[in-house]
C-alpha cells in the first residue's frame, strides 16, 4: 500500500541524483561516521516539526562555526538514509537531532525547542572530555 509506494518514491529520489549530489551526500555520510563531533539532523519532507525548524538549521550552522563548538553539522533528509543507517544512527522518527563523535551516539537532543539557540545551546553544554594518553 502507501509504505511501499513510498519506498518506491525515495528509491527514485535516491536515483535521479546528480554525481555531484551523490558526491555531497557521501561526504556528508562519512562525516557521520568519522567526526569526533557532529551534530546529526534527520528530517522528512512531510514532517510537520521539520518543517518548522527548516529555517534554523543554516543559523545553526553559521553560529556553531562562530563559536568554539568544534562540532561539524550534518543534515539529511529522509531519502538520503537507507535502513542501515536509520536503525544504526537510531532515527526511528523525525526530526532526530543527535550528538555523535566517531559514528557513536554521545547524546540525543531531547530537551528545549527546536531552535538554533536551543540546539547550540545543546552543543556548548555537551564537550567532550578528552582522552588523555599517558607517556610510557
Amino acid at each position: 500500500g502507501f509504505f511501499f509506494l513510498r519506498l518506491q518514491l525515495e528509491k527514485r529520489v535516491m536515483s535521479t541524483r546528480t554525481d555531484e549530489q551523490k558526491v555531497i551526500l557521501q561526504r556528508k555520510l562519512d562525516l557521520v561516521a568519522t567526526s569526533p563531533r557532529v551534530l546529526l539532523i534527520a528530517t522528512a519532507p512531510w514532517c510537520g516539526h521539520c518543517k518548522t525548524m527548516q529555517d534554523e538549521i543554516p543559523k545553526l550552522a553559521a553560529n556553531l562555526k562562530a563559536t568554539a563548538t568544534n562540532a561539524d553539522l550534518v543534515h539529511l533528509q529522509q531519502g538520503d538514509m537507507d535502513k542501515s543507517f536509520m536503525a544504526k544512527y537510531k532515527i526511528g522518527g523525525f526530526p532526530t537531532i543527535t550528538l555523535l563523535s566517531h559514528g557513536e551516539e554521545v547524546r540525543p537532543f531531547r530537551v528545549g525547542k527546536r531552535t538554533a539557540e536551543h540546539m547550540l545551546a545543546f552543543m556548548m553544554s555537551t564537550a567532550i572530555v578528552p582522552k588523555i594518553v599517558l607517556a610510557k
